[in-house]
């Protein structure tokens, strides 16, 4: 898993969602624990799709539910991983 990548993921959602990245994991439910709507979802495809020139289709949105899914789907745009490595995700400290 990209560290940084990850990384900046959780900056983007902690600074959209008005919360503290420490609280966020590579498990956080996004809806659940973190109180996104789907308009958040959303904007915030919007916001990784242009920071990473990527494109997220409609099955891709509404695929995302964790910070993982999030990651693994930026990253299989870049075409950096297919799945994020659980092992690695294990080894990340916050």
């Amino acid at each position: 898993m990209e560290v940084n990548l990850l990384e900046e993921i959780i900056f983007t959602l902690a600074e959209q969602l008005s919360l503290e990245a420490d609280d966020i994991t590579v498990d956080s439910d996004i809806t659940g624990e973190l109180g996104a709507d789907s308009l958040d979802i959303v904007e915030l495809c919007d916001i990784f799709e242009r920071k990473y020139q990527i494109t997220a289709t409609d099955e891709d949105i509404m695929s995302l539910s964790t910070v993982e899914s999030v990651y693994d789907m930026i990253a299989n745009k870049l075409g950096l991983v297919q799945k994020s490595d659980k092992k690695n995700k294990d080894q990340i400290s916050w």
